[in-house]
Protein backbone atom coordinates (compact mmCIF):
# COMPACT_ATOMS: atom_id res chain seq x y z
CA UNK A 1 0.00 0.00 0.00
CA UNK A 2 1.14 3.59 -0.97
CA UNK A 3 -0.22 5.28 2.29
CA UNK A 4 -2.81 3.70 4.68
CA UNK A 5 -5.64 2.03 3.02
CA UNK A 6 -4.88 3.60 -0.71
CA UNK A 7 -3.92 1.26 -3.17
CA UNK A 8 -0.79 1.86 -5.12
CA UNK A 9 -1.10 3.32 -8.68
CA UNK A 10 -2.14 0.56 -11.16
CA UNK A 11 1.04 -1.01 -12.39
CA UNK A 12 3.08 -0.47 -9.82
CA UNK A 13 5.92 -2.88 -8.66
CA UNK A 14 5.63 -4.43 -12.66
CA UNK A 15 7.44 -3.24 -15.85
CA UNK A 16 11.07 -2.84 -16.20
CA UNK A 17 13.20 -1.40 -13.66
CA UNK A 18 14.72 2.12 -14.39
CA UNK A 19 18.07 2.48 -16.26
CA UNK A 20 21.12 1.78 -13.78
CA UNK A 21 18.95 0.55 -11.19
CA UNK A 22 19.29 -3.48 -10.95
CA UNK A 23 15.76 -5.29 -10.34
CA UNK A 24 15.26 -7.76 -7.62
CA UNK A 25 13.67 -10.70 -7.46
CA UNK A 26 10.28 -10.12 -7.56
CA UNK A 27 7.46 -11.30 -4.66
CA UNK A 28 6.63 -14.60 -6.76
CA UNK A 29 10.09 -15.50 -7.37
CA UNK A 30 11.32 -15.11 -3.89
CA UNK A 31 8.29 -17.34 -2.52
CA UNK A 32 9.34 -19.96 -5.06
CA UNK A 33 13.08 -19.70 -4.34
CA UNK A 34 11.64 -20.49 -0.71
CA UNK A 35 10.13 -23.30 -1.67
CA UNK A 36 12.58 -24.67 -3.57
CA UNK A 37 15.42 -24.35 -0.63
CA UNK A 38 12.53 -25.75 2.10
CA UNK A 39 12.51 -28.73 -0.23
CA UNK A 40 16.08 -29.40 -0.34
CA UNK A 41 16.40 -29.16 3.44
CA UNK A 42 13.60 -31.44 4.19
CA UNK A 43 14.09 -33.79 1.59
CA UNK A 44 15.87 -37.49 1.69
CA UNK A 45 18.25 -38.76 -0.83
CA UNK A 46 16.78 -40.20 -4.33
CA UNK A 47 15.94 -43.68 -4.27
CA UNK A 48 15.21 -43.34 -0.43
CA UNK A 49 15.01 -46.61 1.24
CA UNK A 50 13.62 -45.85 4.99
CA UNK A 51 15.79 -44.85 8.01
CA UNK A 52 18.17 -47.47 9.25
CA UNK A 53 16.75 -47.15 12.73
CA UNK A 54 13.89 -45.18 14.30
CA UNK A 55 13.87 -42.46 16.71
CA UNK A 56 11.59 -42.99 19.95
CA UNK A 57 9.19 -40.71 19.06
CA UNK A 58 9.15 -42.24 15.41
CA UNK A 59 8.88 -45.67 16.60
CA UNK A 60 6.02 -44.27 18.91
CA UNK A 61 4.12 -43.18 16.04
CA UNK A 62 4.64 -45.55 13.81
CA UNK A 63 5.10 -49.00 15.48
CA UNK A 64 2.74 -48.43 18.71
CA UNK A 65 0.30 -46.47 16.99
CA UNK A 66 0.37 -42.99 18.56
CA UNK A 67 -0.46 -39.64 17.06
CA UNK A 68 1.30 -36.65 17.25
CA UNK A 69 0.17 -33.68 18.65
CA UNK A 70 -1.99 -31.66 16.28
CA UNK A 71 -0.28 -28.69 14.51
CA UNK A 72 3.21 -30.05 15.61
CA UNK A 73 4.47 -31.54 12.65
CA UNK A 74 7.01 -30.61 10.15
CA UNK A 75 5.03 -31.17 6.70
CA UNK A 76 1.22 -29.94 8.27
CA UNK A 77 2.35 -26.47 6.14
CA UNK A 78 4.48 -27.80 3.73
CA UNK A 79 3.26 -28.14 -0.05
CA UNK A 80 5.97 -29.49 -2.14
CA UNK A 81 5.88 -28.40 -6.00
CA UNK A 82 7.55 -31.61 -6.81
CA UNK A 83 8.28 -35.51 -5.66
CA UNK A 84 6.35 -37.71 -3.01
CA UNK A 85 5.98 -38.73 0.51
CA UNK A 86 7.41 -42.02 1.59
CA UNK A 87 7.09 -44.53 4.29
CA UNK A 88 9.59 -42.74 7.18
CA UNK A 89 10.20 -46.87 7.98
CA UNK A 90 10.96 -48.85 4.73
CA UNK A 91 10.89 -45.85 2.36
CA UNK A 92 7.52 -47.27 0.41
CA UNK A 93 6.38 -44.38 -2.06
CA UNK A 94 2.94 -42.91 -0.62
CA UNK A 95 1.84 -39.77 -1.79
CA UNK A 96 2.51 -37.47 -4.60
CA UNK A 97 3.31 -33.62 -3.86
CA UNK A 98 0.07 -33.18 -5.99
CA UNK A 99 -1.73 -34.97 -3.33
CA UNK A 100 -1.05 -33.07 -0.43
CA UNK A 101 -3.32 -30.25 0.84
CA UNK A 102 -4.10 -27.96 3.50
CA UNK A 103 -7.23 -28.87 4.93
CA UNK A 104 -6.34 -27.02 8.64
CA UNK A 105 -7.04 -30.04 10.48
CA UNK A 106 -3.58 -29.91 12.28
CA UNK A 107 -2.13 -32.54 10.92
CA UNK A 108 -1.26 -33.51 6.95
CA UNK A 109 -3.65 -34.30 4.71
CA UNK A 110 -3.82 -36.07 1.42
CA UNK A 111 -6.47 -36.83 -1.03
CA UNK A 112 -4.86 -39.57 -3.24
CA UNK A 113 -2.52 -42.25 -2.20
CA UNK A 114 -0.24 -44.31 -4.62
CA UNK A 115 -2.47 -47.75 -5.72
CA UNK A 116 -1.15 -50.48 -3.32
CA UNK A 117 0.46 -48.27 -0.99
CA UNK A 118 -1.67 -48.10 2.07
CA UNK A 119 -3.72 -51.19 3.59
CA UNK A 120 -6.72 -49.77 5.62
CA UNK A 121 -8.25 -51.46 8.75
CA UNK A 122 -11.43 -50.55 10.79
CA UNK A 123 -11.11 -49.20 14.07
CA UNK A 124 -12.57 -51.40 16.72
CA UNK A 125 -13.33 -48.18 19.35
CA UNK A 126 -16.47 -47.53 18.49
CA UNK A 127 -15.72 -44.51 16.79
CA UNK A 128 -16.13 -45.13 12.82
CA UNK A 129 -12.39 -44.24 12.23
CA UNK A 130 -10.53 -46.38 9.40
CA UNK A 131 -6.49 -47.17 9.56
CA UNK A 132 -4.40 -46.66 7.37
CA UNK A 133 -0.64 -48.49 6.94
CA UNK A 134 1.67 -48.97 4.68
CA UNK A 135 1.33 -52.00 2.50
CA UNK A 136 4.78 -52.76 2.40
CA UNK A 137 5.83 -52.64 6.73
CA UNK A 138 2.77 -52.33 7.80
CA UNK A 139 3.73 -49.09 10.07
CA UNK A 140 0.68 -46.98 11.36
CA UNK A 141 0.30 -43.79 9.17
CA UNK A 142 -2.59 -41.99 10.53
CA UNK A 143 -6.36 -42.57 9.19
CA UNK A 144 -8.56 -41.84 6.52
CA UNK A 145 -11.55 -39.83 6.31
CA UNK A 146 -14.82 -38.86 4.11
CA UNK A 147 -15.48 -34.86 3.99
CA UNK A 148 -17.75 -34.03 0.89
CA UNK A 149 -16.90 -30.42 -0.14
CA UNK A 150 -13.21 -29.81 0.44
CA UNK A 151 -12.03 -27.04 -2.45
CA UNK A 152 -9.41 -27.40 -4.68
CA UNK A 153 -8.73 -31.53 -3.96
CA UNK A 154 -9.61 -34.47 -6.28
CA UNK A 155 -11.99 -36.46 -3.69
CA UNK A 156 -13.71 -36.72 -0.85
CA UNK A 157 -11.39 -38.54 1.27
CA UNK A 158 -8.81 -36.67 3.75
CA UNK A 159 -5.98 -39.22 4.65
CA UNK A 160 -4.68 -37.91 7.89
CA UNK A 161 -1.22 -38.70 8.47
CA UNK A 162 1.19 -38.47 10.74
CA UNK A 163 4.62 -36.22 9.97
CA UNK A 164 6.78 -38.62 11.31
CA UNK A 165 5.45 -41.50 9.68
CA UNK A 166 6.35 -39.94 6.48
CA UNK A 167 9.45 -38.78 4.62
CA UNK A 168 9.68 -35.90 1.79
CA UNK A 169 11.61 -36.58 -1.46
CA UNK A 170 12.19 -34.08 -3.59
CA UNK A 171 12.87 -36.47 -6.55
CA UNK A 172 10.80 -38.54 -9.15
CA UNK A 173 9.30 -41.48 -7.52
CA UNK A 174 10.04 -45.04 -9.09
CA UNK A 175 9.53 -45.73 -12.10
CA UNK A 176 7.57 -48.95 -10.77
CA UNK A 177 5.31 -46.50 -8.18
CA UNK A 178 1.61 -47.31 -9.68
CA UNK A 179 -1.12 -44.52 -10.36
CA UNK A 180 -2.76 -42.41 -7.74
CA UNK A 181 -5.99 -44.12 -6.41
CA UNK A 182 -8.94 -43.43 -4.24
CA UNK A 183 -8.96 -45.81 -1.13
CA UNK A 184 -12.02 -48.19 -1.45
CA UNK A 185 -12.77 -47.83 2.41
CA UNK A 186 -14.45 -50.84 4.61
CA UNK A 187 -17.27 -50.53 6.25
CA UNK A 188 -16.67 -48.98 9.76
CA UNK A 189 -17.18 -51.82 12.53
CA UNK A 190 -19.80 -50.94 15.45
CA UNK A 191 -19.75 -47.26 13.97
CA UNK A 192 -21.66 -44.90 15.72
CA UNK A 193 -25.17 -44.56 14.48
CA UNK A 194 -25.68 -41.54 12.68
CA UNK A 195 -22.31 -40.12 12.75
CA UNK A 196 -20.04 -39.22 9.70
CA UNK A 197 -16.91 -40.80 9.39
CA UNK A 198 -15.12 -38.06 10.80
CA UNK A 199 -16.17 -37.90 14.12
CA UNK A 200 -19.08 -35.50 13.81
CA UNK A 201 -22.86 -35.90 13.51
CA UNK A 202 -24.97 -35.44 10.43
CA UNK A 203 -28.08 -35.94 11.81
CA UNK A 204 -29.29 -32.99 13.52
CA UNK A 205 -32.33 -32.73 15.23
CA UNK A 206 -32.95 -30.10 17.94
CA UNK A 207 -29.45 -28.90 18.54
CA UNK A 208 -27.92 -26.75 21.17
CA UNK A 209 -24.54 -25.03 21.96
CA UNK A 210 -23.29 -26.00 25.40
CA UNK A 211 -21.37 -23.75 27.81
CA UNK A 212 -18.88 -25.21 30.82
CA UNK A 213 -18.07 -22.33 32.87
CA UNK A 214 -14.51 -22.19 34.25
CA UNK A 215 -14.93 -19.12 36.08
CA UNK A 216 -18.10 -17.42 37.56
CA UNK A 217 -18.26 -13.82 36.25
CA UNK A 218 -20.46 -11.87 37.90
CA UNK A 219 -22.69 -14.44 38.05
CA UNK A 220 -26.03 -12.63 37.34
CA UNK A 221 -26.02 -10.26 34.38
CA UNK A 222 -26.30 -12.10 31.21
CA UNK A 223 -26.39 -10.48 27.39
CA UNK A 224 -30.07 -10.45 25.80
CA UNK A 225 -31.36 -10.08 22.07
CA UNK A 226 -30.20 -6.65 21.07
CA UNK A 227 -27.11 -6.38 23.49
CA UNK A 228 -24.14 -5.13 22.07
CA UNK A 229 -21.03 -7.74 23.40
CA UNK A 230 -17.33 -7.94 23.54
CA UNK A 231 -15.81 -10.87 23.68
CA UNK A 232 -12.49 -13.02 23.74
CA UNK A 233 -12.35 -16.23 22.29
CA UNK A 234 -10.12 -18.88 20.60
CA UNK A 235 -11.69 -21.53 18.19
CA UNK A 236 -10.32 -25.14 17.95
CA UNK A 237 -11.59 -28.17 16.31
CA UNK A 238 -13.24 -30.69 18.73
CA UNK A 239 -12.38 -33.71 16.53
CA UNK A 240 -8.60 -32.62 16.84
CA UNK A 241 -8.35 -29.77 19.37
CA UNK A 242 -6.37 -28.04 16.24
CA UNK A 243 -6.88 -23.64 17.11
CA UNK A 244 -8.11 -21.93 13.85
CA UNK A 245 -8.66 -18.68 15.13
CA UNK A 246 -8.16 -16.55 18.28
CA UNK A 247 -8.78 -12.63 19.28
CA UNK A 248 -6.14 -12.97 21.78
CA UNK A 249 -3.89 -11.25 19.69
CA UNK A 250 -6.08 -8.05 19.20
CA UNK A 251 -9.17 -6.41 20.62
CA UNK A 252 -12.00 -8.29 21.90
CA UNK A 253 -14.48 -9.27 18.96
CA UNK A 254 -17.70 -7.32 19.43
CA UNK A 255 -21.66 -8.43 17.71
CA UNK A 256 -24.92 -7.47 18.64
CA UNK A 257 -26.46 -10.65 19.87
CA UNK A 258 -28.87 -12.06 18.31
CA UNK A 259 -28.81 -9.98 15.07
CA UNK A 260 -27.57 -13.51 12.79
CA UNK A 261 -24.29 -11.88 11.98
CA UNK A 262 -22.08 -14.29 13.70
CA UNK A 263 -22.62 -18.55 13.80
CA UNK A 264 -26.00 -19.44 15.24
CA UNK A 265 -23.99 -21.28 18.15
CA UNK A 266 -22.74 -17.88 19.22
CA UNK A 267 -25.82 -16.30 19.54
CA UNK A 268 -27.32 -19.21 21.70
CA UNK A 269 -24.42 -20.18 23.95
CA UNK A 270 -23.01 -16.68 24.82
CA UNK A 271 -26.47 -15.96 26.33
CA UNK A 272 -25.16 -18.82 28.67
CA UNK A 273 -22.74 -16.56 29.73
CA UNK A 274 -22.48 -14.35 32.88
CA UNK A 275 -20.81 -11.23 32.74
CA UNK A 276 -16.50 -11.57 32.86
CA UNK A 277 -16.94 -14.87 32.80
CA UNK A 278 -14.67 -17.42 30.79
CA UNK A 279 -16.24 -20.92 29.67
CA UNK A 280 -16.09 -23.49 26.98
CA UNK A 281 -18.63 -23.44 24.43
CA UNK A 282 -19.41 -26.07 22.25
CA UNK A 283 -20.85 -25.42 18.84
CA UNK A 284 -21.89 -28.21 17.22
CA UNK A 285 -21.47 -28.20 13.64
CA UNK A 286 -24.67 -27.22 12.01
CA UNK A 287 -24.62 -23.96 14.33
CA UNK A 288 -21.59 -23.33 13.35
CA UNK A 289 -20.32 -23.61 9.73
CA UNK A 290 -22.09 -26.52 8.48
CA UNK A 291 -21.61 -28.76 5.10
CA UNK A 292 -19.28 -26.11 3.90
CA UNK A 293 -17.04 -25.52 6.62
CA UNK A 294 -14.33 -22.97 6.34
CA UNK A 295 -12.03 -24.00 2.90
CA UNK A 296 -8.40 -24.35 4.15
CA UNK A 297 -9.37 -23.49 8.20
CA UNK A 298 -12.14 -25.49 9.09
CA UNK A 299 -13.64 -28.66 7.43
CA UNK A 300 -16.62 -29.43 6.51
CA UNK A 301 -19.58 -30.32 9.23
CA UNK A 302 -17.08 -30.04 11.59
CA UNK A 303 -18.06 -29.47 15.82
CA UNK A 304 -16.07 -26.85 16.97
CA UNK A 305 -14.98 -25.27 20.67
CA UNK A 306 -14.38 -21.64 22.05
CA UNK A 307 -13.13 -20.88 24.93
CA UNK A 308 -14.75 -17.32 25.25
CA UNK A 309 -14.44 -14.29 27.95
CA UNK A 310 -17.35 -11.66 28.14
CA UNK A 311 -15.78 -8.36 28.52
CA UNK A 312 -18.70 -6.20 27.95
CA UNK A 313 -22.31 -6.05 27.59
CA UNK A 314 -23.23 -2.32 26.47
CA UNK A 315 -20.01 -1.11 27.20
CA UNK A 316 -20.60 -2.12 30.97
CA UNK A 317 -17.49 -4.09 32.48
CA UNK A 318 -17.65 -6.42 35.56
CA UNK A 319 -16.61 -4.87 39.02
CA UNK A 320 -13.58 -6.15 40.28
CA UNK A 321 -15.65 -6.20 44.16
CA UNK A 322 -17.23 -9.14 42.34
CA UNK A 323 -14.31 -11.47 42.05
CA UNK A 324 -15.26 -12.59 38.77
CA UNK A 325 -11.66 -14.40 37.80
CA UNK A 326 -13.27 -16.97 40.74
CA UNK A 327 -13.03 -20.24 39.23
CA UNK A 328 -15.57 -22.95 39.28
CA UNK A 329 -14.49 -26.45 40.50
CA UNK A 330 -13.75 -27.58 37.00
CA UNK A 331 -11.98 -24.33 36.12
CA UNK A 332 -10.07 -24.65 39.35
CA UNK A 333 -9.04 -28.41 38.63
CA UNK A 334 -8.59 -27.13 34.43
CA UNK A 335 -6.04 -24.82 35.87
CA UNK A 336 -3.72 -27.15 37.72
CA UNK A 337 -3.93 -29.84 35.19
CA UNK A 338 -4.52 -28.67 31.63
CA UNK A 339 -1.84 -29.99 29.95
CA UNK A 340 -2.97 -33.57 30.70
CA UNK A 341 -6.88 -33.16 31.14
CA UNK A 342 -7.34 -30.88 27.69
CA UNK A 343 -6.50 -33.51 25.47
CA UNK A 344 -7.99 -36.31 27.91
CA UNK A 345 -11.51 -34.37 27.66
CA UNK A 346 -11.34 -33.39 24.16
CA UNK A 347 -10.77 -37.66 23.40
CA UNK A 348 -13.82 -38.38 25.53
CA UNK A 349 -15.98 -36.11 23.57
CA UNK A 350 -14.65 -36.73 20.40
CA UNK A 351 -14.78 -40.97 20.75
CA UNK A 352 -17.82 -40.57 23.41
CA UNK A 353 -17.49 -44.24 24.89
CA UNK A 354 -19.17 -45.97 27.15
CA UNK A 355 -17.19 -46.26 29.70
CA UNK A 356 -15.89 -42.88 30.01
CA UNK A 357 -14.88 -42.72 33.32
CA UNK A 358 -12.14 -46.11 32.58
CA UNK A 359 -11.08 -44.27 29.72
CA UNK A 360 -10.43 -40.86 31.08
CA UNK A 361 -8.11 -43.36 33.14
CA UNK A 362 -6.13 -44.67 30.84
CA UNK A 363 -5.66 -41.50 28.57
CA UNK A 364 -4.50 -39.57 31.92
CA UNK A 365 -2.06 -42.24 32.64
CA UNK A 366 -0.88 -42.01 28.81
CA UNK A 367 -0.79 -38.25 29.55
CA UNK A 368 -3.34 -38.31 26.38
CA UNK A 369 -1.68 -40.32 24.05
CA UNK A 370 -3.53 -41.91 21.63
CA UNK A 371 -3.33 -45.44 21.63
CA UNK A 372 -5.34 -48.44 19.83
CA UNK A 373 -6.34 -49.36 23.68
CA UNK A 374 -7.23 -45.83 24.56
CA UNK A 375 -11.04 -46.39 24.37
CA UNK A 376 -11.96 -49.33 26.27
CA UNK A 377 -15.66 -49.32 25.42
CA UNK A 378 -17.72 -48.76 22.56
CA UNK A 379 -18.85 -45.73 21.86
CA UNK A 380 -22.86 -44.93 22.03
CA UNK A 381 -24.54 -43.39 19.04
CA UNK A 382 -25.39 -39.76 20.15
CA UNK A 383 -24.33 -36.14 19.19
CA UNK A 384 -21.28 -34.83 20.74
CA UNK A 385 -23.48 -31.85 22.47
CA UNK A 386 -26.23 -35.07 24.15
CA UNK A 387 -23.01 -37.19 25.30
CA UNK A 388 -22.16 -33.44 27.29
CA UNK A 389 -25.06 -33.52 28.64
CA UNK A 390 -25.07 -36.89 29.60
CA UNK A 391 -21.44 -37.48 31.08
CA UNK A 392 -21.63 -34.28 32.91
CA UNK A 393 -23.18 -35.21 36.19
CA UNK A 394 -20.05 -37.98 36.22
CA UNK A 395 -17.21 -35.50 35.78
CA UNK A 396 -19.19 -33.07 38.23
CA UNK A 397 -18.78 -35.74 40.60
CA UNK A 398 -14.96 -36.45 39.74
CA UNK A 399 -14.39 -32.85 40.45
CA UNK A 400 -16.02 -32.74 43.63
CA UNK A 401 -13.75 -35.27 44.87
CA UNK A 402 -10.94 -33.54 43.96
CA UNK A 403 -11.99 -30.38 45.52
CA UNK A 404 -13.08 -31.83 48.28
CA UNK A 405 -9.59 -33.16 48.88
CA UNK A 406 -8.51 -29.37 49.59
CA UNK A 407 -5.35 -30.55 46.72
CA UNK A 408 -7.18 -28.94 43.45
CA UNK A 409 -4.23 -26.49 43.75
CA UNK A 410 -1.39 -28.91 43.65
CA UNK A 411 -1.10 -30.78 40.21
CA UNK A 412 0.73 -34.28 41.35
CA UNK A 413 -1.35 -34.60 44.29
CA UNK A 414 -4.59 -33.73 42.65
CA UNK A 415 -3.60 -36.10 39.56
CA UNK A 416 -3.57 -38.90 41.81
CA UNK A 417 -6.91 -38.23 43.66
CA UNK A 418 -8.81 -38.04 40.31
CA UNK A 419 -6.63 -41.43 38.72
CA UNK A 420 -7.67 -42.98 42.03
CA UNK A 421 -11.49 -42.11 41.99
CA UNK A 422 -11.50 -42.74 38.59
CA UNK A 423 -9.95 -46.58 38.91
CA UNK A 424 -12.70 -47.26 41.95
CA UNK A 425 -15.98 -45.86 39.93
CA UNK A 426 -14.55 -47.53 36.33
CA UNK A 427 -17.51 -49.11 35.20
CA UNK A 428 -20.62 -47.07 35.63
CA UNK A 429 -23.03 -46.16 33.30
CA UNK A 430 -23.88 -43.06 32.04
CA UNK A 431 -27.09 -41.68 33.42
CA UNK A 432 -30.20 -41.70 30.63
Amino acid sequence: MSAKGVPPPKGAGKGKAPDGVKGGPTYKEQKEAELTAKEDQLSAEAGFKGKDSLTAEESRIIEEKHTEEAGSGEYEKFSPKRGYFACRKCGNPVYSFQAKFDSGCGWPAFDKCYAGSIVTRPETDGTGRVEITCAQCGGHLGHVFVEVGNVGVRSDQRHCANSMALQYVKHEPPDNVAEEVILELPAPVSAVAGATPNGNNSDRGSLQAKLLLETQGDGATFPQVGDSVAIHYTGTLLVSDAQFDTSRDGDPFEFEVGAGTVIKGWDEGIRQLPLGALGHLMVPAALGYGERGMPGTIPPNSDLVFEVELISINGKKVSKDSRPDEPTGAGLLHRGLSARLRPAVVGLLRDRPVDPLRYLHTQLQGAGSTTEDSSPALAIAVRPEDYVTRVQPLLTEMVAAVHNSGMAQHQDKALEIMLSWLEQNAGRRLPD
